[in-house]
């Protein structure tokens, strides 16, 4: 099976700048062929990285945008495999920032780590192909540790609790079910759009 690069899921992604547009795929495209490495070392040099983080910080780039094109463009992917059998493992991982200890205002992904929590739901062929990211979720504590007491910790809300994730990622792939005939029922409200 071949599929595109995945700086094709985006270039349909308009933000009403040429410039933005083009920074957009090239930075996508860079940092899928250099995914361990830096912001630094996969944009090749200091005005690269500097664009990249300028492209993250322009009122007109969405995240919301880019997950739902995403999204889209997984499901286009799942369709056009053939395969009958799309499995969709879900976990959480952080993105450990304790390293820029210059950088203000960062939260914490867990007690002791500064940095974003990620949960990610991947859309995978059984024989192990990634077909695309159909659910990711990002968040960050203010606190390193909740300071409640164990008894409040469990009378909160399950929406206030990172365990909360799990179930809204599986409502939302829930929403997506897929039955082997290249139809997917409910994608106008899985990826929020009105077609």
């Amino acid at each position: 099976m071949r599929y595109g690069k995945p700086s094709e899921d985006y270039a349909t992604i308009e933000m009403g700048d040429k410039r933005l547009d083009k920074r957009l795929r090239k930075t996508v495209e860079s940092m899928t062929e250099n995914s361990q490495a830096s912001i630094l070392s996969s944009s090749g040099t200091r005005h690269e990285a500097k664009a990249f983080y300028a492209l993250l910080t322009n009122e007109k780039f969405s995240t919301e945008e880019l997950q739902k094109k995403g999204t889209k463009s997984t499901i286009e992917r799942i369709m056009e495999s053939g395969v009958q059998e799309v499995l969709l493992p879900e976990d959480f991982t952080d993105i450990n920032l304790d390293g820029h200890e210059k950088t203000k205002g960062l939260g914490y992904s867990s007690n002791h780590t500064r940095g974003i929590k990620t949960h990610n739901c991947l859309a995978l062929t059984p024989e192990g192909t990634n077909l695309g990211v159909i659910v990711q979720a990002y968040e960050t504590r203010e606190q390193a540790k909740n300071e409640a007491s164990k008894e409040k910790r469990k009378k909160r809300a399950i929406e206030e609790k990172e365990s909360y994730q799990w179930l809204e990622t599986s409502r939302k792939v829930n929403l997506c079910q897929y039955d082997g005939q290249k139809k997917w029922e409910s994608h106008r409200k899985f990826t929020n759009e009105k077609e």
